[in-house]
């Protein structure tokens, strides 16, 4: 575990890109996993273009059985911040990178940003 200032520009978020995708402005690979801020994943993307194509692709082509384009458009119309108190992003800090790297919580992570919470609160967050 770590003090460090949880904030957007510390953030990372990994994408398993199996299909034609610009890559785009990427932090760092990894073997199999692009590891992009989360201004540049591809969710924050799609919410401000508002083409789900490259979530759809992303999801389809990894096999997220988990996740939907209506469950991702369900969370951005009822995103309730407060929520985050119980719901926690799970973060792990990365020494390497010197960053945290998101485990759980990339929509959310998207929808704050696409939203304009710039302040992040430490209680939003769970950090291995």
């Amino acid at each position: 575990m770590t003090n460090k200032e949880i904030s957007f520009e510390n953030l990372l978020v990994r994408h398993w890109i199996r299909f034609d995708y610009n890559l785009g402005d990427f932090y760092t690979k990894e073997s199999v996993h692009y590891l992009y801020s989360v201004e540049n994943s591809i969710h924050y993307k799609c919410l401000v273009s508002g083409d789900y194509s490259d979530y759809n692709n992303l999801i389809t082509t990894t096999n997220q059985t988990e996740h939907s384009l209506d469950k991702f458009l369900k969370l951005k119309e009822e995103f309730d911040i407060d929520l985050l108190t119980d719901n926690k992003i799970v973060l792990n800090w990365d020494e390497s990178y010197k960053k945290y790297t998101v485990i759980d919580g990339t929509h959310r992570l998207a929808i704050m940003c696409y939203n304009n919470i710039t302040k992040l609160n430490p209680d939003w967050f769970y950090i291995r």
